[in-house]
């Protein structure tokens, strides 16, 4: 019981740094933007080409496909011609867990990692308390992020 104790109190740092305020701020974003992204496309209101390209290699590259483009025009026939992008392979086998929503929920991973990455950089260059936790909000409530 001493142990729970000693985890459960205020003062351990672990359990301290888990509460923080940046991790909030990346909650509440991670939220808004699963909130924002995943109804519209399941609602088939996501309207960038580039992700449904990326939708269907993913879905491809996961079935052992040949992975054709799909607007192949006779010049570019194959999605790593037109978009050179190997991530794609890695993200295959998440297709089998999350569907079509693997691309999205890899942006939205990526920008909450770049909202760490945004903390970090304020928290090494301005010594002001709380100028990181605004910087990452500042980032992630950027109106260009709102279109995902």
């Amino acid at each position: 019981m001493n142990l729970l104790n000693t985890f459960l109190s205020i003062n351990n740092p672990w359990l301290r740094s888990l509460f923080s305020l940046k991790n909030a701020v990346a909650l509440v974003a991670l939220l808004f933007f699963c909130l924002i992204s995943l109804p519209n496309h399941y609602h088939l209101r996501t309207f960038a080409f580039d992700l449904g390209i990326y939708n269907n290699s993913v879905y491809q590259y996961s079935h052992l496909f040949n992975n054709q483009h799909p607007l192949a025009n006779g010049s570019v026939t194959n999605f790593l011609g037109d978009h050179f992008a190997f991530y794609t392979i890695l993200f295959s086998p998440f297709y089998y867990l999350f569907g079509n929503y693997t691309t999205l929920l890899f942006q939205i991973v990526a920008i909450v990692f770049g909202g760490y990455g945004i903390y970090k950089l304020v928290k090494i260059i301005c010594p002001l308390k709380y100028m990181a936790e605004l910087a990452m909000l500042q980032f992630y409530f950027f109106f260009g992020f709102r279109v995902l």
